[in-house]
């Protein structure tokens, strides 16, 4: 599903509310990924038009509903996925078995579970080309749809002056009332959150592995502990027994720019995760800002990265931010709170564009169909 953005699909509602048990069980097939679902859901919904879903699969999806689901359009996935691979029953019933168990796994551990079509879902989510299918989190989750979240990003191994600058802006984002978003990672990601939690702020921590298995890096399991305790969250998309790898560690980089307004670089050297979440955030269109540092600092390899940033200004069109001069910070937060002011309008307008069509196509609301 090469660049397909998803946005469309679920605020013009028309993706089928399949229910939460039936799209885990998806997840747990081997040869079915996130891609392929988003596939299957955009067909379901280009099929609605064509005939009835809700009596095609009797209205309330089963087991056996969903392996006919997956005959009927083999064809149709086969060409999305080369390698996938239908299921046989006992493979289908093992993944709907498994995801009873993580269902009821998570409601005993207070993880609370958002499939894409859920009001708690995060909405910015739902604009970046390859959104997850559901969301775990632990904590506040009303922190994922608040309006003001700036993510903090940078290096696992700053220099002094990035982790002060880490820790400073974390601090004065919470002052300004933004939640802060980060990966819990060490370095500039602990310092942000650590800076944002002493000024009494949210913050939202993006993990790369389930929210059941030992937090990582384990030097942050307090402080994991302190973003739930002071009103933030912590979130994943994978299920809670799911551990870390290095594809999940590169998939969550597009989570922190996909859930905020803007991305502050704080330190990085020209490849490593912040340079993907930088990538990321230029396709998300979020609003790019980098730490301009002193000169004493430019032979440091954790600024080179920076530095390409703010010297290719029209591959990256950054806002730098220069952390002495406070004016240039206020700028930046001037800028993000315009850009809030603008998606805004343009929201509002789309929905009314939605409704009217619908109106228009309908002759009244109808409720979508739910599986």
């Amino acid at each position: 599903m090469k660049g397909v953005t998803i946005m469309n699909s679920l605020s013009n509602e028309c993706l089928p509310q399949i229910d939460l048990v039936y799209i885990i069980t998806l997840q747990n097939i081997r040869s079915i990924g996130r891609k392929t679902i988003w596939s299957i859901l955009k067909i379901l919904g280009e099929k609605k038009n064509n005939y009835d879903l809700n009596n095609y699969y009797k209205y309330n999806m089963n087991i056996g509903a969903l392996n006919g689901l997956l005959k009927d359009y083999e064809v149709d996935l086969k060409k999305i996925n080369k390698n996938y691979k239908p299921p046989n029953e006992d493979d289908l019933n093992k993944a709907y078995s498994d995801a009873q168990i993580i269902i009821e796994y998570s409601k005993n551990n207070d993880i609370d579970i958002f499939p894409y079509y859920h009001t708690n879902y995060p909405k910015r989510l739902l604009e970046i080309a390859d959104p997850p299918i559901i969301i775990y989190t632990k904590g506040n989750y009303e922190c994922l749809n608040n309006d003001n979240s700036i993510a903090i990003i940078g290096t696992r191994q700053p220099t002094e002056y990035g982790a002060k600058q880490a820790h400073r802006m974390g601090e004065l984002l919470a002052t300004k009332h933004y939640i802060v978003t980060s990966g819990l990672a060490l370095g500039c990601d602990t310092k942000a959150h650590e800076g944002c939690i002493r000024r009494d702020g949210k913050t939202v921590a993006i993990l790369a592995h389930g929210l059941g298995v030992n937090i990582y890096p384990s030097e942050n399991k307090k402080l994991a502990e302190d973003i739930i305790l002071k009103g933030g969250c912590l979130v994943s998309e994978y299920p809670p027994k799911d551990k870390i790898s290095k594809r999940t560690l590169v998939e969550r980089d597009r989570l922190q720019s996909g859930l905020s307004k803007a991305v502050v670089v704080i330190e990085t050297d020209v490849v490593g995760g912040s340079m993907h979440t930088v990538s990321f955030c230029i396709k998300q269109k979020r609003i790019l800002a980098c730490i301009r540092h002193p000169k004493d600092f430019l032979n440091y390899p954790q600024t080179k990265g920076n530095q390409k940033i703010i010297d290719e200004t029209s591959n990256y069109g950054a806002h730098i931010i220069d952390c002495e001069n406070n004016e240039s910070i206020h700028s930046f937060l001037n800028k993000v709170n315009l850009y809030h002011f603008m998606q805004k309008e343009v929201n509002n307008s789309q929905k009314n564009t939605i409704k009217q069509r619908q109106k228009d196509k309908n002759g009244n609301n109808k409720k979508l169909f739910d599986f």
